[in-house]
């Protein structure tokens, strides 16, 4: 058996960003061979994701991005378990790999994109490191791509979880009318409407608005 030194671990650590305890196993496991170990924790993290399955991934980042020309916009909604992760720089580095990918291709889902290469890997591979890394439930939840002869803005709150993509007819957006397309994706943000105009509201739900007022101008003593 190959003696596992403290500097091998250390190594394995920085290659792979798995934790220590981790690392010493997986070169034990593996008689010290670093390439084989690196593969034995792509697949525990594989093998981890599945046995949290059923956890829950309500924390996470949005991804969004427009083509330079404003043709077309992408938001990418990618989930993990803690706060703690959804801010570490890996984790932020491979939403935004996902979010270009889909904006410079022709994917609707993350498994249409899995065997699509980058940095000497592919998408599954690096999905499958960041698994390993965290030990934790992470998806890709949402893919929403608009390609128009119009124009897409877009807004992303400060926080990263919310985002907005805009949809004009307007085929040219620039000086004024550009800065009022964003002050609007602010105001959906800020408002998420349900309709876009009064064409778009149905009576049913005319109806129900107008019930919910007036009992609570009733509740409030007003009439």
């Amino acid at each position: 058996m190959a003696n596992i030194t403290p500097q091998m671990v250390k190594d394995l650590r920085t290659k792979t960003g798995a934790g220590m305890g981790d690392c010493k196993k997986a070169l034990t496991e593996t008689d010290g061979d670093m390439t084989t170990a690196i593969e034995y924790l792509r697949k525990k993290g594989a093998a981890s994701a599945a046995k949290r399955a059923d956890k829950t991934a309500t924390e996470g980042k949005i991804f969004i991005k427009t083509s330079d020309n404003l043709k077309t916009g992408v938001m990418v909604e990618v989930n993990c378990e803690t706060d703690f992760v959804g801010m570490n720089d890996d984790f932020l580095k491979f939403v935004d790999i996902i979010g270009n990918t889909v904006l410079n291709g022709n994917y609707k889902s993350f498994e249409e994109m899995k065997k699509v290469e980058i940095e000497g890997s592919t998408v599954e591979g690096l999905y499958n490191d960041i698994l390993a890394k965290f030990s934790e439930k992470i998806e890709v939840r949402r893919i929403h791509k608009i390609e128009t002869d119009g124009s897409v803005v877009s807004y992303l709150h400060s926080n990263g979880k919310l985002g907005v993509l805009l949809e004009l007819s307007n085929n040219t957006l620039e000086g004024d009318a550009l800065g009022y397309a964003k002050d609007i994706t602010m105001q959906i943000a800020a408002m998420n409407p349900s309709f876009i105009d009064r064409s778009g509201v149905k009576q049913e739900t005319l109806d129900k608005e107008i019930e919910i007022y007036r009992t609570q101008a009733i509740e409030s003593g007003k009439k």
